[in-house]
């Protein structure tokens, strides 16, 4: 070795020896691949509840009157027009033939 590298100061500690299986230490692909999954699931899970413990936002009126102490007087629920049977319509304020565009440019 030291005729090749022209260095005086290398040395071998240990002859390499040949394992008696010819199987390769690494990779292990299926291996791999499973506790990829399975570190993957343990964070995202992890996360998730990371997540849900420090939400504080107000959900439910029961949130109110237990963390703030205040009782609720009355809710205003959210009904979009497909839940009520109506199909959205878009008004395009651009569109001058349109009564109802001028209606919603002149207010």
């Amino acid at each position: 070795m030291p005729n090749i590298m022209s260095v005086d100061n290398v040395s071998v500690l240990a002859p390499a020896k040949a394992s008696e299986t010819e199987e390769p230490v690494s990779p292990q692909p299926l291996f791999n691949i499973a506790l990829a999954l399975l570190i993957g699931a343990m964070i995202g899970i992890g996360f998730a509840f990371v997540r849900e413990y420090l939400d504080r936002s107000i959900k439910e009126e029961e949130d109110i009157e237990n963390g703030l102490g205040l009782s609720v007087l009355g809710t205003i629920s959210f009904i979009s027009d497909q839940a009520r049977g109506q199909p959205e319509e878009v008004i395009e304020l651009e569109d001058v033939t349109r009564p109802e565009a001028s209606k919603q440019k002149t207010s």
